[in-house]
Formats: C-alpha cells, structure tokens, sequence
C-alpha cells in the first residue's frame, strides 16, 4: 500500500500545479491537425529500452543483495542452471508484493519502452522480457507463473498511466526553473521515463508547446466510519484519495489504447495505521462510440487493474473485458451517463481463510469481474457557486476459481452509493456509503460470508 499510495500523492502534486501550466492553447500546432505523427524508429529505439530493463533488474538486485542482505538475491550459476531445469511453480510471496510491487516493476520495464517511442503493445513485449530476466537470473526462487503475468499485464496497465501522466508534465518549450521542475516531477511519477530522457539528452532539447491532453484530478479527504454487519461498534478513518480521469469520449478516428483512462487510489487512516485502501486503473482500449436514441453509445474493449486492501477480503487482479455505457441528455440541465464493465480474469489474487498453511495465505485463480454504473448529473445555471449535483451509484462483483491454494469459489463485492455537490468552483462535498461483502464456498469446507458498510464524508477539490 505505502507503494501506490506514494503514488498517488506524487500525482495528486503535480497536477495541482497552477491551471494555466495545463490549460494553455498550444500555438506551435495548428488546431484540427493530427499530433500523431508516427515518429521515425531506428535501432536504437528496440535496444535502449532492452539495455535500461536490464540494468534496472540487477539494479533491484544490487540493492537486495548489499543493502537488504536478502536471501533471494544471493544468485550464481547452479541457482541459475536449477531455475532452466526445474522451471516455474507458484509464488508464495507476501500479497502486497505479487499483486501491488511486481505491477510497479513490470511498469518501469514498460514506460522505457514508451519513453523510446515505442507503441503500446510492443512495450508489453519489453515488460515479459524483463519480468523472465527477473524470474530466471535474478532470484534463487524458482521462477513463478503468477509473478510473469501479474508484471506483465498489471505492469503494462500501471506503466502506460504513468508514462501518460509523466509525458503530460514534460514540456520542451520551457526552460530554466520550470523546465528543471517538469522533468523532475515526470521522472518522480514514471523514473525510467527521466532515465531514458537523461540517456537520450531529450532533457535538453527544445521543441514547441505540445497539445495539452484532457486532464482533470479530484483530491479527496473525509472521514468515515465503518461498521460490520450486525455490530455496532463503528471505527472512524481519515481517508485520502485521489481520481484522475483522462482524455475523453469524443468520437475521433485515431484512438489508441489509453486514450481515456481512469484511476483512483485511496487510504484510510486509523490510529496511524492503514485500515484499507485500494488502487483501481479501468483504461480503453479500444471504443466505438455511435448514436443511440435521445443519446450517444459506446463499446468497446477495456484493460482494469485492481488492489483493494479491506478488513474482510483482498482482491489483486489484471483482467481485459467489454464496455457498454451510454450518455443520455434528459433536458437542458439533467444528464444521465449509465454502463456496464465485464471482464475476464486470467490470474487473479484472493486471501484465504482457509490457508492450507502459513506460507500458504492467499489464493490465485482465473475468474471475472462485472460491475454496473450509473449517474445522473444535474447542472444548475451558475457558474460558480453550486454548479451541478451528481448522484452516483455502481456495483462491482469479483469472481475467483482457486487453482492454487483451498479448492473453492471466492465471491467480493463494493456497492457503492454517492451523492457530490459542488459548492464552489472546484470545491464539493461528497455523502456516501460504500457496502463490502465477502462470501467463500470451499469444496470440502464450511461457507463463509461477512461484510460491512461505511457512512463517508468528504470534501473535494478537482483540478
């Protein structure tokens, strides 16, 4: 958690630099012309990202090894040979780290990929390169199956969100202070992005304003409390949060994948502890969007990762799945925006309750993941104070068959229920009320079902 929430709050800085360094309107490219130029490849673009891959493993190995003293670190020949020859079982590593710390590395392998203008799906091939080189030279743990496609494909979700976000700081036609800061923050957000600026010297070169893309990010703060079902005892949080939502849904004929993306990440604090959190990425990559009725429809294809860290489950899981959503003007001030997500899990975490053994403390398997929105949004005709109400209401259901750990089906749920008020310009406040539910069906065991609710207010300022 600590990872992702440092994350979120490198991001959360940023991008509440003052609105003009974002909002400028370029005038080094006319409006209405393509920024989509495909950048001329050479050699160097494939082998850059090959070398920084490379030197980033043995650097993650460098400092387990003389600094931590770790166990897994201490490598040679007869660990490498044994790797090749016994090949790959199951990781039993701590939860946080397969499914929250190997997406991070997957997505430094990814974004030096980006970084040297590759594309999105070669860079992928980039972040499975430097996952086996991990996996089969690194560590004297046998290779494992979850670790390759959690890097994988939860690195390739959580690279291309920070190589975007990192590349929407950058701004070549600055200099001097500014131009110092912008190449910080991008490197602090997406680090093999300011190394392979720094390898390139891009860092000093000049070049026009680029276009700014469609950014906007909500910072959240409240408290909440939460109870469990039946009891009434109720623990109160501070809960920190972050949203950024980028690009849009217009219709245009060059989207790519990324083009629009969402993801939130979020804390709650209790004594100084972390009570839950969670980190949450849903991407297009792909999208049609046409005329339906009174309104305009999409579908598409989307990419979503999720970590969520709560009193009764966690879930870790990388998944690809359909969209369907639509946005219906109702009248002049009532707009309805209503979808639905369902995707297919490949390898996905659960913990268990019935570990077969202490090393043994969570479940992986294959499943899928459905969640239903809807919101109606209403706009008054001020511009300033109180300009819209927004109520929000959406289900999320996460499915898990077991293939290694308690033969069982593992069924977790966020109902979520919110009502935003702007008061004024960009400052709101939120009331809600977040409902978990968690049901486990072993095979030869006992069910288990429990869950709780949370009562929240916030305030919120978005950028």
């Amino acid at each position: 958690m600590f990872a992702g929430s440092t994350l979120a709050v490198i991001a959360a800085l940023v991008f509440s630099m003052p609105a003009p360094l974002w909002a400028e309107t370029p005038t080094d490219v006319p409006l209405g012309e393509s920024t989509r130029a495909e950048p001329e490849l050479k050699a160097w673009n494939y082998v850059l990202p090959l070398g920084l891959a490379m030197f980033q493993n043995f650097a993650f190995w460098g400092f387990g090894r003389l600094v931590l003293k770790s166990d897994y670190s201490a490598v040679d020949l007869d660990t490498i040979q044994r790797n090749f020859t016994v090949g790959f079982e199951w990781d039993t590593d701590a939860f946080a780290t397969n499914q929250l710390g190997h997406p991070y590395q997957g997505s430094l392998y990814f974004a030096a990929a980006r970084a040297s203008k590759l594309g999105y799906w070669t860079s992928t091939v980039y972040t499975l390169f430097g996952s086996l080189q991990w996996e089969m030279f690194m560590e004297n743990e046998l290779p494992s199956y979850n670790d390759v496609v959690t890097t994988t494909f939860g690195g390739a979700a959580a690279g291309e969100v920070l190589y975007r976000l990192s590349s929407a700081i950058l701004d070549p036609s600055t200099s001097g202070g500014e131009r110092v800061a912008r190449e910080l923050a991008a490197t602090a957000l997406s680090p093999t992005v300011g190394l392979t600026r720094l390898v390139n010297w891009e860092i000093a070169e000049e070049g026009p304003r680029p276009v700014a893309p469609d950014v906007s990010v909500d910072l959240i703060i409240g408290r909440d409390r939460l109870r469990e079902d039946g009891s009434r005892l109720k623990m109160t949080s501070v809960s920190l949060g972050v949203e950024i939502e980028y690009g849009d849904l217009a219709p245009k004929p060059d989207f790519e994948p990324f083009d629009w993306f969402r993801f939130t990440a979020s804390a709650n604090l209790n004594n100084g502890t972390v009570q839950r959190g969670g980190i949450e990425l849903l991407a297009l990559i792909n999208r049609h969007v046409f005329d339906c009725g009174p309104g305009q429809c999409l579908v598409g294809i989307n990419q979503h990762y999720a970590y969520l860290d709560t009193p009764i489950f966690k879930v870790g899981t990388s998944s690809f799945g359909g969209t369907f959503g639509g946005r219906f003007v109702l009248t002049d001030a009532l707009e309805l925006n209503a979808g639905s997500h369902l995707n297919f899990i490949a390898l996905g975490g659960f913990n268990s309750l019935y570990p077969p053994s202490i090393e043994e403390v969570y479940d992986l398997g294959a499943g899928a993941m459905a969640r239903t929105f809807l919101s109606l949004d209403y706009k008054t005709n001020n511009k300033t104070w109180f300009r819209d109400i927004e109520l929000y209401l959406s289900n999320t259901r996460y499915f898990l068959r077991a293939l290694r750990g308690v033969s069982a089906n593992e069924y977790a749920g966020v109902s979520r229920f919110h009502l935003h008020t702007s008061i004024y310009r960009g400052f709101g406040v939120i009331l809600g009320a977040d409902l978990y539910d968690r049901q486990t069906r072993p095979d030869d065991l006992p069910n288990i079902s429990s869950s709780y609710y949370t009562e929240q207010f916030f305030l919120v300022w978005k950028f």
